[in-house]
């Protein structure tokens, strides 16, 4: 069982996880996208790569997930979860987490009107990589290159934090 994966929960509160995914050592993706073709889409690529894959049918119940887990992976349309005004509470949720679980977390935002690898959009958003619609079928690729970027980048960062027990 993947224990470190899961979040503290108030001992106070009544709420229980909200789904029964079993943790196990593969890794876990959030897919948090309305289009049905797109989803399926990035099902396909996501499961060769050996993710367990979650879907939400709405930002409340992503929300509700990543209070009870952290995923190694979020995959977030940036209409998923967005008001009107542009308000994306999915974001904002991330956004306030604490930064020793958010940096467990890759964030990958897919978008029609931002560039794919626009790094400093991807700084302004608070996500680690922004892919643009039109590359989605290169979806595969291009998380696996920013993965292993992210992996060597965040490296040494993560062993002092693990021994000095902080993650």
């Amino acid at each position: 069982m993947n224990e470190d994966k899961l979040l503290p929960v108030d001992s106070n509160s009544s709420s229980n996880p909200p789904f029964t995914l079993p943790f196990t050592v593969k890794d876990t993706a959030l897919i948090c996208e309305t289009d049905g073709p797109t989803r399926a889409n990035i099902v396909a690529k996501l499961t060769p790569m050996g993710y367990q894959l979650s879907i939400p049918s709405s930002p409340a119940d992503a929300i509700k997930e990543m209070k009870f887990h952290i995923y190694d992976l979020v995959l977030l349309r940036d209409y998923f979860g967005a008001s009107v005004g542009g308000h994306n509470e999915i974001l904002a949720y991330l956004e306030s987490l604490p930064m020793n679980m958010r940096r467990r977390m890759f964030v990958a935002l897919i978008s029609c009107g931002l560039l794919t690898n626009d790094r400093l959009m991807a700084f302004y958003k608070s996500v680690n990589i922004i892919i643009n619609q039109e590359k989605i079928d290169d979806l595969d690729v291009i998380l696996k290159s920013a993965l292993d970027e992210n992996s060597s980048r965040y490296h040494v960062f993560r062993e002092v934090g693990i021994k000095a027990g902080r993650i």
